[in-house]
């Protein structure tokens, strides 16, 4: 086993999507938090961490997906990702590296986990790079680890970033690019779901 974590953004508050994006049907038997959660047990990580909203939170924990993984509240989504993340980060350990994975980024998959944790050691983070577009997940290092755990930076979490170096996974398939983020974009990435 790798020393490697998983941090599941979903503490999102989801209006547009009518309930929030980690119930989100992904197939006929399990949600989206439950399909990531599988793609990175697959892939062999033993910590993942989920990040939700209290009573969000509180709705996941009679999953069985929830009860191999940490449970993190963050009690103030509107303070951002970044917030999130750091909430995330205070819950790996001593990880050396970490996935940062959106709830509404879910075609993740093991080969592309693995391709990435291959690089993770040429640069602070890795992204996957589709057409010239950059991805989902983000692979992060040590230094954006510990500046993360240093405590609270005023900044969004693309300028934190600013200053480090990457590399770029060319991976080819374009779900890494899809985002989420509304009903229709819902409904045309899972035509079967919806019938």
């Amino acid at each position: 086993m790798h020393k490697a974590a998983a941090i599941i953004l979903a503490a999102g508050e989801s209006t547009r999507m009518g309930r929030p994006k980690w119930q989100l049907p992904f197939d006929q038997k399990q949600c989206f938090l439950e399909a990531l959660i599988s793609v990175y047990r697959e892939a062999g990580f033993m910590k993942i961490v989920v990040v939700m909203t209290p009573g969000q939170l509180h709705k996941f924990s009679f999953l069985n997906a929830a009860r191999s993984c940490i449970l993190i509240e963050n009690n103030n989504p509107g303070e951002g990702r970044l917030r999130s993340v750091e909430l995330g980060i205070s819950a790996i350990g001593d990880c050396s590296c970490t996935f940062l994975q959106n709830i509404d980024n879910p075609f993740t998959t093991t080969d592309l986990i693995r391709q990435m944790l291959n690089l993770s050691e040429t640069a602070d983070y890795v992204v996957p790079v589709f057409n010239k577009k950059r991805g989902h997940p983000l692979l992060i290092g040590q230094a954006v680890i510990n500046l993360l755990k240093a405590g609270h930076t005023d900044c969004d979490f693309r300028n934190l970033l600013i200053g480090f170096s990457y590399t770029e996974l060319h991976y080819q398939d374009q779900h890494i690019l899809i985002d989420i983020n509304t009903p229709e974009i819902y409904a045309s990435c899972f035509p079967s779901i919806l019938k």
